[in-house]
């Protein structure tokens, strides 16, 4: 279990090269996992995969979230038995969004933020090719050898620019996804003053205000979190029959799971009493709810493996990315969220739509749509016929 002596341990024994202060939730897979090289203050979320035969460097203050993949080896295109190897480089303070992946060769420049679902090539600071996938991202990398972090503008353009590759026709999406950015709160949690005395820290977190670990009663949450979390590893350890996981979501969720609800194990968890399911609906394996902002499922929704719900966000500010604010998720009745997709904080996804395979869903999307793609798109309207 985490946060024991025995697991402090193991994590020595599985990463030698570990920095002060890091942290690794469970499950993670790994492949020579020696090869790895955390610097200090390294926080990595439950369900991340580091193929390190190429080697991988993680600096210091690096945030890497659920379901991220750092692969720094590859198969020969010719001769696929042979193994080819380029190291990937996560430099300081970075922080990486669930669902990514970040492939050989690629480094990552100092206060970068890469979007959920992203998909990183040989773009790196080290590599001498640049091409048309991959060229914004070397600006980027260029352009955070010169990073202000007192410079908001600079801090959202770098923002944005990692979250997609620039085309003319994609600047809407940019500017949609730069509001969402821009309404998230900015307050220090000094700025809260004596509001601090009428709100709990459960509360503030609730509400989607900054909350920040020098905050008061943030070691309450986080006891809490963990408590959650240690929960879901016992739910997740060895087989457990319907009723037993009923049960454990049950203590999770802080109320009862309706009987006609099924949640098929793994399940990942950060924060369950925020998080409400409705009648009849279907979880898939492996799949990772972040609920500290609040996520309301209605009835016979269908949520298909390792999905991502993300109500949380940090700061982009690399000064403040310790601190959180949330936004709710809701998901209405009747809706299929297809395999492997990410929904964002404060998204609503509307009655009866469908979330096409691997999307990123950054805004809301209206009932009885189609939408697919990273950042999903709306593709059609779903059309019934009654006769």
């Amino acid at each position: 279990m985490p946060d024991t002596e025995e697991y402090s341990e193991l994590l020595r024994k599985v990463f030698p090269n570990l920095g002060e202060n890091c942290r690794v939730e469970i499950p993670f897979s790994g492949v020579r996992t020696a090869n790895v090289k955390f610097g200090h203050n390294v926080i990595v979320m439950p369900g991340c995969l580091m193929m390190s035969a190429g080697g991988i460097t993680i600096d210091d203050d690096v945030l890497i979230a659920a379901n991220v993949q750092l692969i720094s080896n590859n198969h020969d295109l010719e001769n696929r038995h042979v193994i080819t190897c380029k190291p990937v480089h996560i430099c300081r303070r970075v922080w990486i969004g669930a669902g990514s992946t970040i492939l050989p060769g690629v480094a990552v420049g100092e206060n970068a933020v890469v979007g959920a679902g992203r998909a990183e090539y040989d773009c790196g600071r080290k590599s001498g090719k640049v091409d048309s996938r991959n060229m914004i991202f070397y600006k980027l990398n260029f352009m955070t050898k010169r990073f202000e972090p007192r410079n908001k503008a600079v801090a959202r353009l770098s923002f944005y620019l990692c979250i997609r590759t620039l085309k003319t026709n994609d600047m809407n999406d940019i500017l949609d996804f730069q509001s969402t950015i821009d309404a998230a709160p900015r307050h220090s949690s000094n700025e809260f003053g004596s509001a601090l005395g009428l709100q709990s820290i459960f509360e503030r977190d609730l509400n989607g205000e900054m909350v920040s670990p020098n905050d008061q009663g943030y070691d309450e949450l986080i006891a809490d979190i963990f408590d959650t979390m240690k929960t879901a590893t016992e739910m997740n350890t060895g087989y457990k029959t319907p009723a037993e996981v009923h049960e454990y979501m049950k203590r999770i969720l802080g109320k009862p799971l309706d009987e006609s609800t099924t949640v098929l194990t793994p399940f990942y968890v950060d924060y369950g009493k925020p998080v409400t399911i409705g009648k009849g609906c279907f979880i898939q394996q492996c799949c990772t709810f972040f609920g500290r902002g609040g996520i309301t499922i209605g009835d016979e929704v269908f949520i298909g493996p390792k999905c991502n719900l993300i109500t949380i966000n940090h700061d982009p500010d690399p000064e403040n990315r310790s601190a959180t604010y949330g936004r709710p998720i809701v998901i209405e009745d009747k809706v299929w969220i297809g395999i492997n997709s990410t929904i964002l904080p404060g998204v609503k996804i509307g009655y009866g739509s469908i979330v096409g395979a691997q999307s990123v869903v950054t805004r809301d999307v209206p009932p009885m749509t189609i939408v697919a793609g990273n950042p999903a798109r709306i593709i059609k309207k779903i059309e019934m016929n009654h006769e």
